[in-house]
C-alpha cells in the first residue's frame, strides 16, 4: 500500500512540466531518501558515516564529499554518504576524518580524481529527468527489499517517503 503511495506521487509529478531549478530539487530529494534507506538496516537506524552515531533515517543528512555545486559528482553514489546533523553541519570542517573513511573504502586514486577533476560537467534537463527516474527505482528497490526482509520491522508510513 504504502510504495503504491508513493507510486503514485511521483507519477503526479511527472504529469505536470517543472522547471529544471525544480527538476534539481526533486533529483536532490529522490536521492537523499534512497541514500539513506540504502544504507538504513531492519528498524530503519542509519549510522552516521563519520562519528557511527546512530538515528532513524529521516532524521539523517547526505554528505558530499565533493561539493554539490559539481553535477558531475553530486548524485553519484561513490560521492554521498549519510551523516548526522552534527557531523554535517557542525563539524563539517572535519573533511579529514571523512576522506580517510573514502580512501579505505574506494583508495586513493579515485578520491585523488575527484578532488582533482576539473574538467566542466553539464547536465541535460532530460538527463536530470532520466536520474529521477532512475532514483525513483532504486528508492522502490531499497524500500520493497527492505519491507520483504522478514527481520525488518515494518514501521515507515507514506509521509515518510513524500517528495
Amino acid at each position: 500500500m504504502l510504495l503504491i503511495v508513493l507510486i503514485n506521487q511521483i507519477e503526479n509529478m511527472k504529469t505536470k512540466k517543472l522547471s529544471r531549478g525544480k527538476l534539481v530539487k526533486k533529483l536532490d530529494a529522490i536521492f537523499s531518501k534512497y541514500i539513506r534507506l540504502k544504507y538504513a538496516d531492519k528498524k530503519w537506524f542509519v549510522k552516521c558515516y563519520t562519528c557511527w552515531e546512530r538515528d532513524f533515517w529521516k532524521k539523517m543528512q547526505c554528505w558530499h564529499f565533493v561539493s554539490r555545486s559539481n553535477y558531475k559528482y553530486r548524485w553519484d553514489e561513490k560521492n554521498v554518504r549519510v551523516q548526522d546533523y552534527k557531523c554535517n553541519i557542525i563539524y563539517s570542517w572535519n573533511y579529514k576524518h571523512y576522506t580517510c573513511n573514502m580512501i579505505d573504502e574506494y583508495g586513493k586514486d579515485r578520491i585523488d580524481c575527484m578532488i582533482n577533476d576539473k574538467e566542466p560537467f553539464k547536465i541535460t534537463t532530460s538527463e536530470i529527468e532520466e536520474l529521477i527516474d532512475l532514483y525513483t527505482k532504486k528508492l522502490e528497490w531499497a524500500f520493497t527489499t527492505n519491507t520483504k526482509n522478514p527481520t525488518r520491522k515494518k514501521t515507515l508510513n507514506t509521509k515518510d517517503l513524500r517528495t
